[in-house]
């Protein structure tokens, strides 16, 4: 299975791009990892925040296979530990050949990408910026990547 992250908008920091380029490279070791940034709706003063998801939402929806298998990242999600997190990738390369990650931007996800969701996980129950986000879901999916092969990276 290959991994596809699609995420709302560009890093603007120089460090936490450089740490996302860190961990993609460290997960094309293991597997294909497809990285697609979708356009960050700019909120304009009186813009309904429902107007900028729906946008960045048909966005991230042109970016998703119609059989893909696809994980949103939403502070309602399921809690889960990175040994699950592997354990779950584990089983699904036998059944999809996709997997894509979804972080939305500033304001989150638009509910027609919740709804598209094959499982909508949360990375804590802490608010996060979304470029951390995607270090973090990088560094999860190489986690991950290392738990599967016994490597001594996770501990």
């Amino acid at each position: 299975m290959s991994l596809r992250l699609v995420t709302v908008g560009k890093p603007r920091q120089k460090g936490l791009a450089e740490a996302g380029r860190e961990y993609a490279a460290r997960i094309r070791r293991y597997t294909k990892l497809e990285e697609v940034g979708v356009k960050e709706e700019r909120a304009r003063k009186g813009t309904p925040t429902a107007e900028i998801l729906k946008k960045e939402g048909g966005r991230i929806l042109d970016r998703i296979g119609a059989t893909d298998f696809v994980i949103a990242l939403d502070k309602g999600g399921e809690a889960v530990g990175s040994e699950d997190l592997a354990k779950r990738l584990d089983r699904l390369k036998d059944t999809a050949t996709v997997g894509t990650l979804i972080i939305g931007g500033a304001l989150g996800l638009d509910q027609t990408v919740l709804d598209r969701a094959n499982w909508t996980v949360s990375l804590s129950a802490q608010t996060y910026p979304h470029e951390l986000a995607r270090v973090m879901v990088l560094e999860q999916l190489y986690r991950a990547q290392t738990i599967l092969r016994g490597e001594p990276y996770h501990k």
